[in-house]
């Protein structure tokens, strides 16, 4: 996606922006920037506006300045994810800033700042520390020292909260397409939104929870780890938790991460249940590569679990 013209306008329309900012900022908000384009949910922010009219026309014109408003408001939301994993210094908010109020200014000259969607923009904005309110509060030193309530958020729900803001776009550009706030057709393309977003983190996620717990962070797979193990030995107690323990736990119990497979490949079939009268689209086909590449890591997780056990096994 890298090479798709109006991928390569929007980050040149952005790089163009920050030319004009003044120096240390300029080289030191390029740097992260630059760090976020090659990952696939930041190429996805920066296209969903012409994928979107794909499915439902908008006014042209619109396209680039929604897609560009999108890309700089997800600066701003990584830069923050970054600095409260403590990933930078809290010099990264500085572009951050100034690329979250160069977003509302495309925005308020598309004439949202008068659209019906415009609270949402400040609605989601505050779902969204809430959920990271929450993720903070949920640190700790040692995988011991979790309790119940610091386990509560960290629900598949906790995903999209976390995420709310990046789905005012969307919003936006529907209401720009002449589509009311309360069409059948908004709620679904959200929704196919907010499985896309939830399937792509639960599959960063896997790749990252044990990471995350050994530096003191909660991630929802990770969560959802614990709880299974909690649910298998109910007579245990959060003080009895180790890293060791739970590694070795999601290595020999192999229906572990069965249900959570499970509920996405039904979130899978919603999504496509959504897309169908759409006919073949290119988010149709972005979705549908993501699925495929969710079914491979499972099928990683699953031979990594039978590897271990027939180490064990053998050793009986």
């Amino acid at each position: 996606m890298q090479d798709n013209p109006h991928f390569q306008a929007t980050v040149t329309a952005v790089r163009d922006l920050i030319a004009t900012w003044p120096t240390p900022l300029r080289d030191h908000a390029l740097e992260f920037f630059e760090r976020q384009l090659p990952g696939l949910p930041m190429q996805i922010i920066t296209l969903l506006p012409y994928l979107v009219h794909e499915l439902i026309p908008t006014p042209t014109a619109a396209l680039a300045p929604l897609s560009e408003a999108h890309l700089l408001a997800a600066w701003y939301y990584h830069a923050q994810d970054d600095l409260l994993d403590e990933q930078h210094d809290p010099t990264i908010m500085l572009g951050g800033h100034i690329a979250l109020l160069e977003a509302i200014r495309r925005y308020e000259g598309l004439g949202l700042a008068t659209a019906a969607c415009w609270p949402q923009f400040f609605t989601l904005a505050e779902r969204a520390s809430q959920a990271y309110t929450q993720e903070w509060l949920g640190r700790f030193g040692d995988v011991s020292e979790l309790t119940a309530e610091k386990l509560e958020p960290f629900t598949l729900d906790f995903i999209g909260r976390r995420a709310a803001p990046l789905f005012f776009n969307t919003q936006a550009q529907l209401e720009l397409a002449g589509i009311p706030p309360h069409d059948e057709r908004v709620r679904q393309l959200l929704r196919l939104l907010e499985i896309l977003n939830l399937s792509l983190q639960i599959g960063d996620d896997l790749g990252d929870w044990l990471a995350d717990l050994q530096a003191g962070h909660l991630n929802v797979v990770g969560a959802w780890l614990i709880r299974h193990h909690m649910a298998t030995y109910p007579e245990a107690t959060f003080a009895d938790l180790s890293l060791e323990g739970l590694v070795g736990y999601q290595l020999l119990h192999t229906g572990v991460w069965d249900e959570l497979e499970q509920t996405l490949a039904a979130l899978y079939n919603e999504a496509r249940a959504i897309l169908e009268p759409y006919g073949r689209s290119k988010l149709g086909q972005i979705l549908e590569t993501h699925i495929g590449r969710m079914a491979n890591t499972w099928d990683e997780v699953r031979q990594r679990q039978v590897g271990i056990q027939a180490i064990f096994i053998g050793e009986e």
